[in-house]
């Protein structure tokens, strides 16, 4: 029997957030990205606290260019916020419509299924909120979707496809969690970025447009070097330029990383994730879902393979800024 297994608790919403338009609201505005993993279609934020119609949307934000409009709440839907989300919609033409709370009513779940049967000029989705912790971790937010086009994969063609490991939503939830909290607890480590439904961490940056993360993508597990441009730091240029040159060294560093006696592989790509940057990842094949004695280990694996990773960058990362 595992007994060094954590158990998954809920939170009460009003933990991470005491009230909605001073607490969640800000948050959700800050982390649209990871309503947008969830959702797996791509949002924009344009403006909080959106006028329309005498009344003030939650959020406004775009997808493939067109308006979004975002209704959110710490408690159960009800028939005000339902009345307001159409209000809204109507007012700014939306084409999605994403209802946010902690629970959803079963008559709004199966109108906003009616809705996306019968409406083809909108998108309706709705979305319960979470707070998951193992044992004594912060609170990590889950957004569970409820309600969603039939036909959603086909029609988010202008944006990331849905995160797909494999595994369920929960599953690669409580994969992340549990894997940040080993990196805070047992080394002290500061997670920039564990998100949501896509069981990822991503490290602090040791210089600027330069990263590690920690992967899963069923059945593989990964540690990743990453040269990007996300924070707008650095050039697209300054990627290549950079993993240019570490690829001069390619067999040195595979010989002191890589192990394929025990199924581990490299892969090197210059051009990562269209035109974001470059990246280096060391993979290792792991049976991962539903063997949930066996995530420890492998979590163990991907953290000490991220020690060695760094060990082996690091001096080189150093000489090529040093030459800038």
């Amino acid at each position: 029997m595992a007994t060094h297994l954590g158990k998954i608790e809920e939170a009460g919403l009003r933990e991470g957030w005491p009230s909605e338009d001073g607490d969640f609201t800000p948050w959700l505005a800050a982390n649209i990205a990871e309503l947008a993993g969830a959702l797996g279609i791509p949002l924009k934020l344009i403006e909080r606290e959106s006028w329309t119609g005498g009344r003030r949307v939650d959020i406004l934000a775009t997808s493939a260019g067109h308006p979004v409009v975002i209704e959110n709440q710490l408690e159960c839907t009800d028939e005000d916020h339902f009345r307001r989300l159409l209000v809204y919609a109507a007012g700014k033409d939306a084409r999605t419509v994403i209802w946010i709370a902690a629970s959803m009513d079963d008559e709004h779940w199966r109108v906003m299924h009616w809705l996306n049967r019968r409406n083809s000029a909108a998108r309706f989705y709705g979305v319960v909120i979470k707070l998951l912790k193992i044992g004594d971790s912060r609170p990590a937010p889950y957004f569970k979707v409820v309600v969603a086009p039939d036909d959603m994969r086909e029609r988010n063609t202008g944006g990331r496809a849905a995160f797909n490991t494999g595994l369920d939503r929960a599953e690669n939830r409580i994969f992340s969690v549990w894997l940040e909290q080993k990196l805070r607890k047992k080394h002290d480590f500061h997670i920039t970025d564990a998100c949501g439904d896509r069981p990822w961490v991503r490290l602090d940056e040791p210089h600027g447009g330069v990263r590690y993360a920690l992967n899963l993508q069923h059945p593989k597990m990964n540690v990743a070097l990453q040269l990007h441009t996300d924070n707008k730091e650095r050039t697209l240029d300054w990627c290549h330029q950079s993993y240019d040159r570490l690829k001069e060294s390619k067999e040195v560093i595979e010989s002191a990383v890589v192990l394929p006696s025990e199924g581990e592989t490299a892969e090197w790509r210059r051009e990562w994730q269209g035109n974001r940057g470059s990246d280096i990842e060391i993979h290792r094949n792991f049976d991962v879902r539903g063997n949930y004695e066996s995530w420890g280990e492998y979590q163990d694996w991907v953290i000490s393979k991220f020690f060695k990773l760094r060990e082996v960058f690091e001096p080189r990362l150093s000489a090529l800024l040093a030459r800038e």
